[in-house]
Protein backbone atom coordinates (compact mmCIF):
# COMPACT_ATOMS: atom_id res chain seq x y z
CA UNK A 1 0.00 0.00 0.00
CA UNK A 2 1.46 3.28 -0.91
CA UNK A 3 1.16 6.48 0.38
CA UNK A 4 -2.27 8.04 0.85
CA UNK A 5 -3.06 11.43 0.40
CA UNK A 6 -4.50 13.68 3.19
CA UNK A 7 -7.98 13.38 1.43
CA UNK A 8 -7.35 9.57 0.99
CA UNK A 9 -6.88 9.09 4.74
CA UNK A 10 -9.53 11.34 5.29
CA UNK A 11 -12.01 8.99 3.20
CA UNK A 12 -10.51 5.69 4.45
CA UNK A 13 -11.01 7.13 8.59
CA UNK A 14 -14.50 7.76 7.50
CA UNK A 15 -15.39 4.81 5.29
CA UNK A 16 -13.77 3.04 8.61
CA UNK A 17 -16.18 4.75 11.31
CA UNK A 18 -19.40 4.11 9.10
CA UNK A 19 -18.43 0.67 9.04
CA UNK A 20 -17.66 0.69 13.02
CA UNK A 21 -20.88 2.12 13.31
CA UNK A 22 -23.04 -0.12 11.02
CA UNK A 23 -22.21 -2.92 13.24
CA UNK A 24 -22.40 -1.38 16.43
CA UNK A 25 -26.36 -1.01 15.28
CA UNK A 26 -26.29 -4.22 13.82
CA UNK A 27 -24.77 -5.56 17.56
CA UNK A 28 -27.31 -3.43 19.07
CA UNK A 29 -30.63 -4.14 17.46
CA UNK A 30 -30.14 -7.99 18.78
CA UNK A 31 -30.62 -6.42 21.66
CA UNK A 32 -34.01 -5.13 21.02
CA UNK A 33 -33.24 -1.27 21.17
CA UNK A 34 -31.91 1.09 19.13
CA UNK A 35 -29.36 3.51 19.63
CA UNK A 36 -31.65 6.44 20.30
CA UNK A 37 -33.66 3.94 22.92
CA UNK A 38 -30.12 2.72 24.67
CA UNK A 39 -29.81 6.67 24.96
CA UNK A 40 -32.90 8.03 26.70
CA UNK A 41 -32.63 5.05 28.82
CA UNK A 42 -28.99 6.40 29.65
CA UNK A 43 -30.24 9.49 29.87
CA UNK A 44 -32.73 8.87 32.66
CA UNK A 45 -30.63 6.54 34.72
CA UNK A 46 -27.80 8.89 34.74
CA UNK A 47 -29.46 12.08 35.01
CA UNK A 48 -33.36 11.29 34.96
CA UNK A 49 -36.40 11.90 35.41
CA UNK A 50 -36.39 14.21 32.80
CA UNK A 51 -39.34 16.02 30.72
CA UNK A 52 -39.91 14.67 27.03
CA UNK A 53 -38.65 18.69 26.14
CA UNK A 54 -35.78 17.72 27.90
CA UNK A 55 -34.72 14.34 26.43
CA UNK A 56 -35.57 15.30 23.06
CA UNK A 57 -33.02 18.30 23.32
CA UNK A 58 -30.53 15.65 24.49
CA UNK A 59 -31.31 13.54 21.89
CA UNK A 60 -31.60 16.39 19.22
CA UNK A 61 -34.61 15.39 18.18
CA UNK A 62 -38.51 16.65 17.83
CA UNK A 63 -40.69 16.67 20.63
CA UNK A 64 -43.13 14.41 18.96
CA UNK A 65 -40.01 12.20 17.65
CA UNK A 66 -39.40 12.24 21.02
CA UNK A 67 -42.81 11.41 22.52
CA UNK A 68 -43.45 8.66 20.20
CA UNK A 69 -39.85 6.86 21.44
CA UNK A 70 -40.93 7.81 24.72
CA UNK A 71 -44.44 5.38 24.38
CA UNK A 72 -42.93 3.15 22.73
CA UNK A 73 -40.57 2.41 26.45
CA UNK A 74 -43.65 2.91 28.51
CA UNK A 75 -45.42 -0.05 26.62
CA UNK A 76 -41.93 -2.15 26.92
CA UNK A 77 -42.07 -1.49 30.91
CA UNK A 78 -38.84 0.26 30.58
CA UNK A 79 -39.80 3.67 31.56
CA UNK A 80 -42.77 5.07 33.54
CA UNK A 81 -44.09 8.18 33.98
CA UNK A 82 -44.80 10.42 37.18
CA UNK A 83 -46.31 13.94 38.20
CA UNK A 84 -43.69 16.44 38.48
CA UNK A 85 -43.22 17.14 42.40
CA UNK A 86 -42.53 21.14 41.20
CA UNK A 87 -45.61 21.18 38.56
CA UNK A 88 -48.84 19.26 38.83
CA UNK A 89 -49.15 19.78 35.10
CA UNK A 90 -46.08 18.15 33.79
CA UNK A 91 -45.31 14.50 33.57
CA UNK A 92 -41.35 13.49 34.06
CA UNK A 93 -39.93 10.23 32.50
CA UNK A 94 -38.21 7.66 34.36
CA UNK A 95 -36.05 4.52 34.21
CA UNK A 96 -37.61 1.28 35.26
CA UNK A 97 -35.07 -1.53 36.85
CA UNK A 98 -35.86 -3.29 33.47
CA UNK A 99 -34.93 -0.35 31.79
CA UNK A 100 -31.77 -0.44 33.48
CA UNK A 101 -31.24 -4.09 32.79
CA UNK A 102 -31.85 -3.79 29.08
CA UNK A 103 -29.35 -1.12 28.31
CA UNK A 104 -26.85 -2.92 30.62
CA UNK A 105 -27.46 -5.55 28.30
CA UNK A 106 -26.94 -3.46 25.18
CA UNK A 107 -24.40 -1.67 26.71
CA UNK A 108 -22.67 -4.89 26.86
CA UNK A 109 -23.07 -6.16 23.47
CA UNK A 110 -21.29 -2.69 21.93
CA UNK A 111 -18.67 -3.17 24.49
CA UNK A 112 -18.29 -6.72 23.58
CA UNK A 113 -17.73 -5.07 20.19
CA UNK A 114 -15.50 -2.57 20.51
CA UNK A 115 -13.16 -5.58 22.67
CA UNK A 116 -13.23 -7.80 19.30
CA UNK A 117 -12.15 -4.70 17.51
CA UNK A 118 -9.25 -3.84 19.63
CA UNK A 119 -8.06 -7.14 20.05
CA UNK A 120 -7.31 -7.16 16.42
CA UNK A 121 -4.67 -4.54 16.80
CA UNK A 122 -1.32 -4.68 18.75
CA UNK A 123 -1.10 -3.47 22.06
CA UNK A 124 1.10 -0.24 21.16
CA UNK A 125 -0.84 0.77 18.01
CA UNK A 126 -4.72 0.35 20.20
CA UNK A 127 -3.21 2.93 22.84
CA UNK A 128 -1.48 5.15 19.93
CA UNK A 129 -5.06 5.21 18.30
CA UNK A 130 -7.27 6.11 21.74
CA UNK A 131 -4.66 8.60 22.31
CA UNK A 132 -5.35 10.43 18.71
CA UNK A 133 -9.33 9.69 19.36
CA UNK A 134 -8.87 11.14 22.76
CA UNK A 135 -7.15 14.34 21.08
CA UNK A 136 -9.49 14.62 18.21
CA UNK A 137 -12.32 14.92 20.88
CA UNK A 138 -11.08 17.04 23.13
CA UNK A 139 -13.31 18.82 25.08
CA UNK A 140 -16.28 17.61 23.32
CA UNK A 141 -16.55 14.02 24.25
CA UNK A 142 -19.98 14.52 27.02
CA UNK A 143 -21.38 16.08 24.16
CA UNK A 144 -20.55 13.32 21.64
CA UNK A 145 -21.12 10.52 23.70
Amino acid sequence: MGMQSFDEMVESFYRSARAIAKASRRAEARSGLGPSQIAVLGYLEHGGPLSIADLASLECVSHPTMSRLVSGLERAGLIEKAASKFDARSRLVEVTPSGKQRRSDAILVRRNLVETLARRLKPDTLAELVGALEQMIGEEAPRLV
